[in-house]
């Protein structure tokens, strides 16, 4: 029961993590736009808000597997120690 509690947040994080960064950008510009007194405080709030949202999708995109690069068609490879 506590695993799939644990398993349902950590798989959820990211997601609501992306909603959160869109939700944020939009209410930055319906504030920015619509009333005059908030727009001192906007980029405040895009520190407060977006660099923390930021982090986590960073981490996020960080985790994700990288392609595995294509086999040489000649079957000629360079030595090891060449190798990129």
């Amino acid at each position: 029961m506590v695993d799939s509690i644990l398993k349902l947040l950590r798989g959820s994080t990211r997601p609501l993590a992306l909603v959160a960064f869109i939700a944020a950008n939009l209410g930055l510009l319906y504030l920015g736009v619509f009333m005059e007194g908030a727009r001192e405080y906007i980029f405040q709030a895009v520190a407060i808000i977006e660099g923390p949202t930021l982090l986590v999708l960073g981490f996020w995109f960080a985790e994700r597997k990288r392609p595995e690069p294509l086999a040489d068609p000649d079957g000629l490879k360079p030595p090891p120690d060449i190798a990129l």
